[in-house]
């Protein structure tokens, strides 16, 4: 099986389905991930003003160099170069923003109206966003609200690359507060250590406001390579996922939700949940209305 796999990966960069759907099945037994291509993301709606997709981890929104990088972007304008707009420096109206690590809801508009419309309902705070995790180490309380403000990460070495909580000395002054509350779905073991499944809603939205404010309680997403410190190498991903998004405006109303990818059934993962505390669901009704 490893000599059929690496046979195929040296073929890869053909970018055939079959190949890449070959892969895929691979990767899966032996545990490996594979470069990703233009044809790894998935359509969850589609309208006459939205787009949303379902982003994969470890793609990017878009890339200088887009000749060589898989980019959200290049995806998208393979599959529907009618919406490309030139004058856009991403070519596309993309509503919000995911990192390069983290997968999930996407909203892309397909014209000015629309985007100024749900950019207007995040602006205002008016969308809900959901996202998945597994972190290490077992949360001991089943709720738990994060309020630590959030500002970039003086040191040199992580300029542009990390952010900073206030509490941290290399905190820049120009710190914005940051919300965010959780609820603990399961606790089990991941990559063999103690981990929590848990589903959050950021209140606000700060970048690496997530990924930042679990590694200041002490339970770091599983495969953070950032916030690990560079220590966290063995997972195949990041294991943070924007699960589901409502987003009310004026042109058409969105309320998308994805699958869950942080189950047991899915060998990679390594999770194996112990406990259960809360349904999806049932965390989706608490912080709904937790947070009116």
């Amino acid at each position: 099986m490893l000599i059929a796999y690496t046979m195929l990966k040296l073929l890869w960069k053909a970018e055939s389905s079959l190949i890449y759907a070959a892969l895929r099945f691979f990767r899966r037994k032996l545990d490996h991930d594979v470069e990703k291509t233009i044809d790894d993301i998935e359509i969850l709606y589609n309208s006459p003003h939205f787009l949303v997709v379902n982003k994969s981890w470890d793609v990017i929104l878009n890339h200088k160099d887009r000749d060589r990088a898989v980019t959200v972007e290049r995806q998208l304008e393979r599959l529907y170069p009618d919406l490309v707009n030139p004058s856009l420096k991403l070519g596309f109206y993309f509503c919000h923003r995911l990192d390069y690590s983290t997968s999930g809801v996407l909203c892309i508009a397909k014209h000015k109206k629309a985007c100024s419309a749900a950019v207007k309902a995040f602006e205002q705070r008016q969308s809900q966003k959901f996202y998945l995790a597994i972190v290490r180490g077992l949360i001991s309380e089943d709720v738990l609200t994060i309020s630590e403000p959030i500002g970039c990460d003086t040191r040199e070495k992580f300029n542009k690359v990390r952010m900073a909580t206030k509490s941290s000395p290399f905190c820049s002054h120009a710190c914005r507060d940051a919300k965010t509350t959780l609820v603990v779905l399961q606790r089990g073991v991941c990559y063999d250590y103690p981990a929590t499944k848990v589903l959050m809603r950021p209140v606000t939205g700060r970048r690496h406001q997530l990924r930042l404010h679990l590694n200041h309680v002490g339970h770091t997403i599983v495969g953070d390579f950032t916030y690990s410190n560079r220590t966290d190498v063995h997972p195949y991903r990041m294991f943070l996922h924007a699960y589901k998004l409502t987003l009310p405006n004026n042109i058409e109303d969105l309320d998308i939700t994805t699958s869950d990818p942080f189950t047991s059934v899915e060998i990679r993962n390594r999770w194996q949940p112990q406990h259960t505390v809360n349904t999806i669901e049932s965390a989706i009704e608490y912080l709904l209305k937790k947070d009116r």
